[in-house]
């Protein structure tokens, strides 16, 4: 789930993808770029253009080699997100967002009236719009195709021995044509998405900061805005102090900001990392005691869940 943050100019963000998510689409970006590049220069390579563009690049050779080792990181990265979100399925329960749902159908239906002027309502999105779930589930697919078609391409002696031998055609065929295809998407659709909508123009910068602003949340993705804002609420909850005798913001904090005392009697703590900023209480009744030494705040920082403190009084001894 996105978490909520607030940057020095007290404007509200989320973070949407975590440093790990980042990193992937900027290997991404510069490897697909390559691939598409150097495999469609090789697939039309009897073009005279390209014979001579070919030459100036040092040969058909050189290219092969820039393309294997462009592919090769891309094998590396899709065999990383693949352990990456088995971890997450498997030990951090995460909630599966990226699979289409029944809803998925009815939101592009409303969406095609809306643009038809059918209907003045917009679907009303979770985490992820049908749109997203096309496309990520699109490059799953056209990974799988083109890292088992650049297989056998790659070792087709190895290949013949256990497979077919019009397997490596075949191979070569559907390899050229969803290099083709996931390039034409990729240039049109993404950078649709990415840099030319008026929406976002002229560059979503949320996949390389990580954050989107809460207007933009409010607008894109009302459902996933309406769950935080609701878990918020809940993690609000929290226990006064029922006046205590000693200062509260004279009590040093371990881990955090000095505290302040709100109107309320509670203490107001800010996590020191500029990233994050969140209200907590220093939980009553054990911190009730007047001969308070510290409050000690642990605060669990993760990449999908929202952040949490621990909080513990550590009394005086004597």
């Amino acid at each position: 789930m996105s978490s909520a943050v607030v940057d020095s100019g007290r404007v509200r963000y989320f973070r949407r993808f975590s440093a790990s998510q980042r990193l992937q689409h900027g290997v991404q970006i510069l490897t697909f770029t390559t691939l598409c590049f150097t495999g469609l220069v090789q697939k039309f390579s009897n073009s005279d253009t390209l014979e001579t563009l070919i030459v100036l690049l040092g040969g058909i050779e050189r290219l092969r080699s820039v393309h294997r080792i462009a592919a090769a990181i891309f094998v590396f990265e899709a065999v990383y997100h693949a352990l990456e979100l088995g971890w997450l399925i498997l030990i951090k329960r995460a909630r599966l967002s990226m699979l289409p749902t029944l809803k998925d159908g009815r939101d592009a239906a409303q969406m095609f009236k809306y643009f038809l002027g059918r209907t003045a309502e917009r679907p009303q999105y979770d985490r992820f719009d049908f749109k997203q779930k096309v496309e990520y589930l699109s490059l799953i697919w056209g990974s799988i195709v083109m890292i088992s078609t650049g297989l056998l391409m790659w070792f087709p002696t190895q290949a013949a021995v256990i497979l077919p031998g019009e397997v490596i055609p075949a191979a070569r065929v559907a390899h050229g044509g969803e290099g083709l295809l996931a390039c034409l998407v990729i240039f049109t659709w993404h950078m649709y998405s990415a840099h030319f909508s008026p929406e976002v123009f002229p560059i979503d910068t949320t996949i390389f900061t990580g954050l989107i602003s809460e207007s933009r949340m409010i607008h894109e993705h009302p459902l996933e805005y309406a769950r935080i804002m609701a878990d918020e609420a809940d993690n609000a909850k929290v226990s006064f102090f029922p006046a205590p005798t000693q200062a509260l913001n004279q009590i040093p904090v371990r881990g955090a900001e000095a505290p302040v005392l709100n109107s309320a009697g509670a203490v107001e703590v800010a996590q020191t990392t500029p990233l994050y900023a969140q209200r907590a209480s220093a939980l009553a009744p054990e911190c009730v005691d007047e001969e308070i030494e510290a409050i000690e705040i642990d605060y669990l920082d993760d990449d999908f869940d929202e952040p949490t403190g621990t909080f513990k009084c550590v009394t005086k001894l004597g």
